[in-house]
Parts: C-alpha cells; structure tokens; sequence
C-alpha cells in the first residue's frame, strides 16, 4: 500500500532538491583543487560563482604545482599543458587567448628585435609560454638566436616582461630600454592568427562529474562576465594600479572560449616550436 510522505519526509526532500540546484553556494566534497593566478586576465574565471582556488604565483609555478600534484586544474601557460598532457586533459575549451595586441606579454628592448642576435635578454622568472613565442619569433622570423637568462641583469639589452608587471612597468625600465614589442601583436602581424597563451586543464583523474561540476562553475562565472564586463572591471581595479576602465579594456582583449581559430593557432605554434626547445631549457 502507498503512502503519503509525512511533513518532514517532505521538508528533506525538498531541502536536498535546494541543495542541489545551488550547487555553487560552496565547496563540495573532494572538490578538486583549482589553481590561479594572481592575474587580472584571469579575473572573469574566478567571480562569485566561480571555483574555491588555491592561489599560484605565476604561470611558471602553477605548471611546477601540478607536477607536485598540488593542484588538479587551472588555467595553465600553454607550455605546461602540453608538458602535462599525459595526466591532464583539456576543461571546457577555456583558455586564455589573444587575436593581436596582449598588453601584457612585452619586450622592452634597446635595439630592434632583428638586431637582437647573441644580445643578453632578461626574461621574467614567471614565464613559461611567452618565453617560448619570442624564441619563434626571433629564429624563424627574425633570424637570429638570443642568450636568454632567467632574471634581470644590468647587462640585458631586452627583458621580457609578463602579466601586471607588463601592464604597468616602472619608468626605469621605460627609459632603458625605449623600444616596446607586444609579442600577441607580432605573431599576429607575422601569422596572421590569434594566439593561446593558457587552456584550462584538468587532472584525468578527477571523476566526471565533478569535471562537469567545474565547467559548470567556470562558464557561470564567464557569462557573468560577458554580461556586465564593467562590475567584473570595478571589482578587479580594487587593490590595482588601475582604473576600472582601463581594467575594462584590458579584459576586452582577451578569447577566453577556444574555438577552432584558437586551436588550429596553437597546433600550427606547436608544430613551429617543437624543433627549437628538446634541447633548452629556460
């Protein structure tokens, strides 16, 4: 014989039908670790309804992380998803992209970048990716080969400087070195294609639905985003050296959904630099 459940049969029915449609109200259990950067490009990724995280320093020491199985996910430089690919797998089809100028990824250099063969150039300790494309841009575009160091020296003739620090660099480092190059702005002026600087992963690991989980959050919090890029804007230039407006610009340049423009870049990159690295390491 069937029964009506009781009032308080009811009340927990109801009450685990709430709890699951507010599914990112909080952590969930074995809720996979999830990276981030301590970047304003990756602010549209992490709004109210996006992610618990585990912050990371660079895009250099998020890669170090998850080879330390720190983390489990993150928006990772595109050399370490590669590098990672045996135990992590693409998330979504996000990433972070660029069709042109980057506005973070700069040389600033004394010379023109085709006279920079066997200079000294100072590259960033937080680079992983960004290292890699002016590489490509010198020797199969300009046709020279440069001596990289990791760190700044008095000696540079160029440093390459990424993330915030690139966005507003001291005037020391403006005045030595005058000549500017956006690296997203060069390879587009040579390729004419966009460039993928990071790509969510994930660790192959995780089960799939907690995989599902988090894409879910990540694309709340991206719709987010796209539909009032301003508050996103407000919220990040808290604690910045920059206005919301310019943060709003800034954000504006940015692909964060990958699609097949993105991917087809990034296999012809990948195909450009795998005969330059197997044997450096930066």
């Amino acid at each position: 014989m069937n029964r009506k459940p009781t009032h308080e049969a009811r009340h927990r029915n109801s009450e685990r039908k709430n709890n699951s449609a507010d599914s990112t109200s909080g952590p969930l259990p074995s809720t996979p670790r999830v990276g981030r950067l301590r970047y304003l490009n990756v602010a549209p990724f992490f709004l109210n309804n996006g992610p618990d995280v585990v912050l990371s320093v660079s895009p250099r020491r998020l890669g170090e992380e998850a080879l330390e199985d720190r983390v489990d996910a993150g928006p990772f430089s595109l050399a370490d998803a590669w590098r990672l690919e045996a135990d992590f797998e693409p998330l979504g089809g996000f990433g972070i992209a660029v069709r042109g100028p980057a506005r973070s990824v700069l040389l600033f250099s004394k010379k023109p970048m085709n006279e920079l063969g066997n200079s000294r150039i100072g590259i960033t300790d937080q680079t992983a990716t960004s290292v890699k494309l002016l590489t490509v841009l010198l020797e199969l575009r300009e046709g020279v080969r440069a001596d990289f160091r990791r760190g700044f020296s008095d000696e540079d003739e160029a440093r390459l400087v990424i993330g915030d620090d690139a966005l507003t660099p001291s005037p020391e480092i403006k005045a030595a070195f005058p000549r500017v190059f956006d690296l997203g702005r060069e390879w587009y002026l040579w390729r004419e294609r966009p460039f993928v600087f990071a790509k969510w992963m994930v660790r192959r690991s995780i089960s799939d639905d907690r995989k599902a989980e988090l894409v879910y959050r990540l694309d709340a919090s991206l719709r987010r985003f796209e539909r009032d890029p301003d508050l996103t804007a407000r919220l990040a230039a808290e604690g910045s050296l920059l206005s919301a407006v310019q943060i709003r610009n800034y954000l504006s340049t940015f692909v964060y959904r990958l699609g097949s423009g993105e991917r087809e870049a990034e296999e012809q990159f990948r195909s450009m630099a795998s005969g330059l690295f197997a044997d450096r390491e930066f």
